[in-house]
Order: structure tokens, then sequence, then C-alpha cells
């Protein structure tokens, strides 16, 4: 989730090395940006992502218990 190319993750550092042009935006318009990206994606696969994060989350907690 935090490689994601939105200007409040890491995603958008990373990108910003090779595309400079990302790295002048003002910081208002960052965040503006960031929000609307991260809003957008929670409406659109939020359930998925959710879903998503309790399959790992039961595989994880089935090994710990294996290992216990």
């Amino acid at each position: 989730f935090n490689m994601m190319p939105l200007p409040i993750l890491d995603g958008w550092k990373v990108l910003s090395l090779f595309i400079p042009e990302m790295s002048r935006l003002p910081p208002q318009h960052a965040q503006s940006i960031s929000m609307l990206g991260i809003f957008f994606l929670w409406s659109r696969a939020g359930d998925r992502m959710w879903a998503a994060s309790d399959s790992i989350h039961d595989f994880f907690f089935r090994i710990w218990h294996a290992v216990l």
C-alpha cells in the first residue's frame, strides 16, 4: 500500500526520482491529490482490500498457531 504513487506515500518519492516534474508539485496540491486518490481507492476497492488483508491475517495466524 505504501508504494502507491500518491504524494504522501513512498511510491511518490520513488517515481519522482525518475520523473523530476513530480517533485515540483506544491505541498498543498500534493495533499489534495493524495486525499482524493485514497478516497477513490477506498470507495472503489475497499471491500477487496479488506478481504485481502483478512486473508493475509488468517494465513499468518495459522502459521503462528502451527509454530506454537
